[in-house]
């Protein structure tokens, strides 16, 4: 296919662009070199030296090519961005398509061009050599080029970036003379919004935007290609859909995966430093600004302020130059040209605020600091955060036991890192001091060794950070900091840090007896409250630290109540279920029935979280049972609030007073009901005196039950003789609350005890006009056979058959009907159950009120008939049923005359 490609011979570009249309011979082909003319202002000028070889790729090369290409993008997927991007070359000529690395442009751009050539007639020419496009761009033919990482591939090619600017109205020309000739240009992103080319006039499409990004079934598609056995959808399972979805280059990812077992293939997708490593290793090679800037976002723990920009700041001057120096750059790198190159790695690897930029995920930053990390350990080590060195990096040990996924800090740096720790220190600033490589015995005696020769008591009594130093070593635990600081000033045992905490607090919060003994022996007060007027052993207690608390006890630390809530240490070890360290403190003769500022025991804390092994600890410690908080609730209402059925039976075997009622009234068995805690409910049933008593608004557990649908509950109230025909204060009854909800099983219990089928509410409702409402049929059969009063009506005169109109409950109308309801019975508007039905426009009740004998011609007070109403409804079935009616009733009148 390509013999048959026409020829350019880029003699004068200027005056003319083809200048022949023949079957070249090898021979005829020149060898085109690009120099720069310095006379020319720049410009390019082809020399050509016509010696004879071959200058261009022929047929057997690019076949070879094209199979290299095939082979590296074997397992494509035609994704959105495929279908989208073949549909744009279609009616475009030049098609820029750029994305970040490992997108799939390249793979996209080539299997298109592979669909060209297969089904478009088209020479297909894949090139690297920007003058390989003149040289092979036929006048005449279908041709398609492919040029990959047109500007560049790691950073921006100076060459590339000008032959395109000398050569882009060159490469127009070609394109007008020859409509059947496109390009397919692909570009790194980052590269492309560098370069911005303006001519040839690109088709421009994003592989970040909306339309082209893999869709989260894409990606799964893609994973499927190249991983074993649906590991893809174990790793969603196992990491969310966040780890496929979050990194652009995850069809790249696919492509190189060499681990074999699960667990690896899941570290390789969320922290891809193998991959990262690589790019960053070619970025690093370019020289380019772009490496800088990932550094630079390093330094600055994912956040770099745009203030970092601005001239002036000496700080950030002096971090860039050192920074730079250690990088390589020998250069001073020019700021706005390095905010333009921040700007240029948006959606590829920076992320842009309004203040500053970070990069685009956690997971890219994790395997950029692994990546980038080692080789700038010195301006970290000056320049980066405290928070960053403490998490990211550790001093290298003989042991070799750091951390994985951290910056190992070589040996001899070591002094310039103990540098940086000491100079945080007398800022106040006690990051470095927390963390793993604290846990290193190797590292604590060459930092202490380091304190003894550069530290002085005159720098921990500076400032108001003074104690900050032996509190954070105190929280941390390591005991031989702890006994420097000591050594050094002890005056600063008893000072406190802004929540007015001290050692001792730190040590106690986690609980680090050793280091608590330590402070004590050295004049810690034991019974200094902080801020919240929490003592020591209150805050072991409250954080579950046994070891520490009994040690306190055993100093003799007050186990008297807090202050402010009056809250003891015993109170929060039940809250906490901690049912030894509230033994601890029980045989230390802590006062079992103290109640806080809610009124609440400790009974009261351990019941309403379910802690039972501390419930029946209390109760041999001989706890009062019956004591209500402030909401005049009792332990034993706590525990059935909770619905916890064993601590009801710890708290039952003592006879607590089961008819303590709360503000609103209720006792623990109207409580239960509530809840629908069958068996807490029989449990207390048995042991009730008075199962009749109402809460506030009059609801007896009854009818709680019964509207809760509670039929065992409801079996055994009325075994135990629980009165039905207690009302509320709405005076709805047991009967009519089971009726309105539907409850047939409850509905018969009652009846058979001989309830009042009539009785009515405040409003005058009766069970059966309930049952009807809601389109109950079997308890309205139910209530009919129990007498229930079939057209008594309702407060508003209407009657349970319109109620049933009006919701359009057609079965239970039936009913009704067939029972002797009265069809014509009006309520206090005049208003018939067929006004009703044909105002709600009820089709099948209208047929049915019709066949009972409805008046049609009935008026309500307004003087409208139901069939006015079916005139102006807009229902022609209702309006042809009432005319006909009125057309027979008419016929039958006649004929009666």
């Amino acid at each position: 296919m390509l013999g048959h490609m026409g020829k350019f011979n880029h003699l004068s570009l200027v005056k003319k662009i083809f200048l022949i249309s023949c079957k070249p011979t090898k021979s005829d082909l020149p060898i085109l070199e690009w120099q720069i003319c310095p006379a020319g202002c720049g410009t390019f000028v082809p020399n050509c030296q016509g010696n004879g070889s071959q200058g261009w790729t022929d047929r057997d090369a690019q076949t070879d090519l094209k199979e290299l290409w095939k082979g590296r993008f074997s397992h494509f997927v035609e994704t959105r961005a495929f279908h989208l991007i073949k549909k744009r070359i279609e009616k475009e000529q030049c098609i820029i398509v750029s994305g970040p690395m490992g997108c799939g442009k390249s793979s996209t751009a080539f299997h298109i061009a592979m669909v060209f050539d297969k089904t478009e007639d088209c020479d297909v020419v894949i090139i690297s050599d920007l003058d390989d496009l003149f040289k092979y761009a036929s006048e005449d033919k279908k041709q398609l080029f492919l040029i990959d990482d047109v500007f560049g591939e790691y950073s921006v090619s100076d060459y590339k970036s000008m032959w395109w600017n000398h050569h882009g109205k060159f490469v127009q020309n070609i394109l007008n003379k020859n409509k059947d000739l496109k390009l397919i240009l692909t570009s790194r992103l980052h590269i492309f919004l560098t370069v911005k080319p303006t001519q040839p006039t690109f088709c421009h499409l994003d592989f970040t935007s909306e339309d082209l990004m893999l869709t989260l079934e894409e990606r799964k598609m893609i994973g499927r290609c190249y991983l074993r056995d649906h590991i893809i959808d174990d790793i969603i399972d196992d990491t969310g859909e966040e780890a496929i979805l979050l990194t652009s280059f995850f069809p790249s990812l696919c492509a190189n995966v060499r681990a074999e077992n699960k667990e690896h293939i899941i570290e390789y997708f969320t922290l891809p430093v193998d991959y990262i490593s690589s790019e960053i290793n070619n970025m690093r090679k370019s020289g380019d600004l772009f490496f800088l800037a990932l550094n630079i976002l390093i330094i600055f723990n994912n956040k770099v302020k745009k203030i970092f920009f601005n001239k002036g700041c000496r700080q950030y001057d002096e971090m860039l130059r050192f920074l730079s120096k250690e990088i390589g750059f020998n250069r001073q790198p020019s700021k706005p040209l390095l905010f333009s190159r921040f700007i240029a790695l948006k959606r590829s690897y920076v992320l842009e605020e309004s203040e500053y930029f970070e990069c685009l995920h956690i997971n890219l930053f994790n395997a950029l600091v692994l990546s980038i990390g080692p080789s700038i350990v010195r301006t970290l080590i000056l320049y980066g955060e405290s928070s960053f060195l403490n998490k990211r990096t550790c001093l290298e040990t003989s042991g070799g036991d750091c951390p994985k996924q951290t910056i190992v800090i070589p040996k001899e740096l070591q002094e310039m890192y103990f540098d940086r720790m000491l100079s945080d220190m007398k800022l106040g600033k006690h990051e470095l001091y927390k963390g793993h490589q604290h846990s290193s015995v190797e590292f604590r005696k060459s930092y202490i060794a380091y304190f003894k020769k550069y530290l002085k008591a005159s720098d921990l009594k500076k400032g108001s950070h003074a104690a900050k130093c032996l509190l954070v070593m105190s929280a941390e635990g390591f005991v031989e900091y702890v006994e420097f600081f000591l050594g050094l000033e002890k005056t600063l045992v008893n000072l406190k840090d802004n929540c007015g905490q001290t050692a001792l607090h730190k040590a106690c919060l986690h609980g680090h007896t050793d280091v608590a003994k330590l402070l004590l022996d050295n004049g810690a007060s034991i019974d200094l409250t902080d801020n919240n007027n929490e003592t020591a052993l209150y805050i072991a207690c409250k954080n579950n630290k046994s070891e520490t608390v009994e040690y306190l006890l055993s100093r003799g630390s007050n186990i008297k109540p807090k202050k402010c809530d009056s809250k003891c240490p015993l109170h929060v070890v039940c809250l906490n279920g901690n049912r030894e360290i509230a033994k601890y403190l029980l045989d230390k003769n802590a006062k079992v029935n103290d109640q806080d500022n809610n009124k609440s025991t400790s009974l009261h804390l351990a019941c309403a979280n379910g802690h039972a092994k501390v419930v029946d600890l209390l109760i041999k410690y001989k706890i009062d049972v019956n004591l209500k908080n402030n909401d005049n609730k009792t332990a034993i209402y706590i525990a059935v609030e909770q619905g916890n059925i064993d601590i009801v039976h710890s708290l039952l075997a003592l006879n607590p007073k089961l008819d303590i009622a709360t503000h609103n009234g209720r006792v623990p068995l109207h409580c239960a009901c509530e809840l629908r805690y069958e068996d807490i409910s029989e449990l207390l049933i048995e042991r009730m005196e008075n199962i009749n008593i109402a809460d506030n608004a009059d609801c007896t557990p009854l009818y709680i039950a019964c509207k809760n649908g509670l039929t065992r509950i409801v079996k055994l109230l009325l075994h135990n003789n629980a009165t039905v025909n207690l009302r509320n204060e709405q005076r709805n009854t047991p009967l009519l609350v089971a009726c309105e909800k539907g409850y047939i099983k409850i509905v018969n219990l009652l009846l058979a005890k001989e309830f009042d089928p009539n009785c009515k509410n405040n409003d005058q409702m009766t069970p059966l006009y309930e049952a009807c409402y809601n389109d109950q049929t079997d308890i309205v059969s139910l209530l009919i056979k129990y007498g229930a009063l079939i057209n008594e009506p309702a407060e508003n005169l209407q009657t349970p058959l319109f109620r049933a109109c009006l919701k359009g409950n057609c079965n239970v109308a039936k009913e009704l009907l067939k029972n002797g309801a009265s069809v014509n019975q009006p309520n206090m508007s005049g208003l018939t159950p067929l006004h009703e039905a044909c105002i709600e426009k009820r089709e099948d009740i209208v047929m049915l009120l019709l066949n009972s004998n409805a008046d049609i011609t009935k008026k309500d007070k307004k003087g409208v008939t139901p069939l006015d109403i079916a005139c102006k409804s807009g229902n022609k079935c209702i309006e042809d049923a009432l005319l006909l009616k009125k057309h027979d009733q008419q016929k039958l009148l006649e004929v009666s005359k």
